[in-house]
């Protein structure tokens, strides 16, 4: 269970995921954004004022740079 890391290390060593590159993104700063904070991986947080389409446009904006 978040904010764990069981799941997150069996993804590490079971797909290529470069997590210098990753981020993490989800709706509970108890739960996603401390998991975040535990891997050192950026993220964002969705809220009912910042939906997913709006943080998908910020994440399309860092790419550009």
């Amino acid at each position: 269970r978040k904010p764990e890391l069981g799941l997150v290390d069996k993804a590490l060593d079971d797909f290529p995921i470069d997590m210098e590159r990753s981020y993490l993104i989800g709706d509970s700063e108890n739960h996603d954004m401390e998991l975040a904070r535990r891997l050192g991986v950026r993220s964002f947080q969705v809220s009912e004022s910042r939906g997913f389409a709006q943080v998908v446009d910020e994440l399309l904006d860092l790419k550009k740079c």
